[in-house]
């Protein structure tokens, strides 16, 4: 079954078993800059998660391959944002179907 899939399974019944671990191994950039506590561009997940939602964040490391690089924007947020709009509108239709 697709991660993506069971994701989203997860969020629609407010359950936590499909997915207990996320792994994200590429680079993270902010702007374009390798993100770094000696650059003095970090930004912890704390942060992230007083302006987002935690599942926003988990779509975002999901909406990008593993091995590639993720600049971490305000525009890479929104469009997390707007997909998740879109896969719950989908979803909602669905289920209204059966």
């Amino acid at each position: 079954m697709k991660l993506e899939y069971c994701f989203f399974i997860q969020a629609y019944h407010e359950n936590d078993h499909w997915i207990r671990y996320f792994l994200h191994s590429g680079h993270l950039t902010i702007a374009g800059c390798k993100m770094s506590k000696s650059l003095k561009n970090f930004i912890t997940i704390q942060d992230v998660l007083r302006k987002h939602n935690p599942r926003h964040l988990r779509l975002t490391f999901l909406m990008h391959a593993w091995k590639d690089t993720l600049d971490y924007s305000d525009d890479t947020m929104d469009h997390a944002v707007s997909y998740d709009r879109t896969v719950n509108v989908s979803l909602r239709s669905t289920v209204g179907m059966g």
